[in-house]
């Protein structure tokens, strides 16, 4: 566990401590109200929100250190290192943790499948390499740098997601971490509406190639238009991964088990090796490959990658799947776009059932002018997933139900807010049933699966 001094924080950042030097940081948090002894806290401040208010708070919690602005009006309870500007100072220490371990940095952006991806790969380097991640969504300018500061000594390979909103914020976070091995999984309608075109999107996603170290790697998915036209004017080494002939990492002889769990060969040399994925979806194939594309750059064994494969476990709202009262549950309401809302319906045909398949489907978010479309598009193309039942959620969600309303077979419900789609969900549901649940982030559908099996 890092233990630096408020003093030497300072030193970093071009801080003044206001306090005691010698106290110690352990942590980094962005939450008062999660404060604790050896937390530094840091108050981030935007146009509606200052989060000075809360240092008192953070303070009062046991926080032991905090950044602050000049000027500021704070209790004696604790130390305070003053910076002009907070967030600059988080990214700084972050990137002063990531300089002293000197980690080899594999960095992990796309449309979907960033965190799946990141997961695979932590999986297969750890078979070799102490591997550090970054845990939950901390994938963003404030996050980045605040998972950076629990980078231990001992860690070799630092695998790092990298998220974005617009241009400019990957270029952010690659200056934090700049990245040996840069992957991105695919450039989907992720974010359309803050970019206005797919062309502007690959732009913000290809920043993290820029910023590459020399003598690095890209990773790129060959089967994407959009990452192959990125590739044209990047003149570092590149790998593509994908299922099409001309990838370097290519998956053949797909195979799936009634469970819809794949496995497939890749050509080794002379010999073809057989990789079996231990979790469902056609989507893993390519998370996979991505990963053993990296573990053969750095030069790992094939029973090391096999080894690797076999130990990923899926992350909570990422396709989890459980069983409530006979009724299995696919939660998969981290996030929802046209790309990955058709892997989790793949997933959702694919799994055996000795009852009905319910698709519980909420928003999908930031598409801009292609909303509407996209969601109705979704819905004409259910019949493909042998879905018996749509409990659509929310305003856009709505339009799904829309799309799918020439499908006479397919009953459709519609809901306002979760707590109408888990009382929809519990009048039709019974065991042998499955149900996929998925939505954007913003309506928070994990809620939907914790009241639905709540009290079953």
């Amino acid at each position: 566990m890092r233990k630096w001094s408020a003093k030497r924080i300072a030193h970093i950042v071009n801080g003044e401590v206001q306090g005691n030097e010698d106290a110690i940081v352990e942590r980094v948090i962005l939450d008062s109200r999660k404060s604790q002894t050896g937390d530094l806290f840091v108050p981030l401040c935007g146009e509606n929100f200052d989060g000075h208010r809360f240092l008192n708070n953070a303070f009062e919690n046991g926080a032991s250190v905090a950044f602050s602005k000049p000027k500021m009006e704070i209790s004696n309870l604790g130390t305070t290192i003053i910076v002009d500007n907070p967030l600059l100072a988080l990214q700084q220490l972050g990137t002063a943790a990531l300089n002293e371990v000197k980690p080899q940095v594999v960095a992990v952006t796309g449309s979907t499948g960033k965190t799946s991806t990141k997961e695979m790969i932590y999986a297969i380097l750890s078979q070799r390499f102490n591997t550090f991640k970054t845990k939950g969504n901390l994938n963003s300018e404030q996050g980045l740098p605040m998972a950076l500061y629990s980078l231990q000594e001992q860690d070799e390979i630092a695998v790092l997601e990298m998220g974005m909103r617009g241009r400019g914020q990957i270029t952010e976070l690659v200056n934090i971490a700049k990245p040996d091995i840069a992957v991105i999984t695919n450039i989907g309608t992720v974010h359309l509406e803050l970019l206005g075109s797919q062309e502007n999107l690959a732009l913000a996603k290809g920043e993290i190639l820029e910023g590459i170290n020399k003598n690095g790697l890209a990773v790129l998915n060959g089967d994407d238009k959009w990452c192959r036209w990125l590739s044209e004017n990047h003149t570092g080494k590149m790998v593509f991964y994908g299922l099409s002939e001309k990838c370097d990492i290519r998956a053949v002889n797909l195979q799936i088990d009634s469970l819809g769990r794949y496995s497939y060969n890749i050509h080794s040399g002379s010999s073809e090796v057989t990789i079996k994925l231990p979790i469902p979806g056609k989507h893993h194939v390519y998370n996979s490959l991505a990963a053993i594309a990296i573990a053969l750059h750095l030069g790992m064994s094939w029973d090391e990658i096999i080894a690797g494969v076999s130990s990923y476990k899926t992350i909570s709202g990422r396709q989890l799947t459980k069983v409530c009262a006979g009724v299995t549950v696919i939660d998969d309401s981290y996030n929802s776009n046209p790309q990955s809302i058709r892997a989790g319906l793949e997933l959702l045909k694919l799994h055996p059932t000795t009852g009905k398949r319910i698709a519980v489907l909420g928003d999908m978010r930031e598409l801009g002018d292609q909303a509407i479309q996209s969601h109705l598009f979704v819905g004409e193309q259910l019949f493909q997933y042998k879905v018996d039942i749509l409990i659509c959620n929310g305003a856009l969600g709505a339009y799904i139900g829309q799309g799918a309303q020439k499908y006479t077979d397919i009953k459709i419900y519609y809901t306002d807010n979760n707590q109408q789609a888990v009382k929809q969900l519990k009048n039709i549901t019974q065991a042998g049933d499955v149900v996929l649940i998925k939505g954007s982030r913003g309506l928070q559908m994990e809620h939907i699966v914790s009241d639905f099996c709540k009290g079953l």
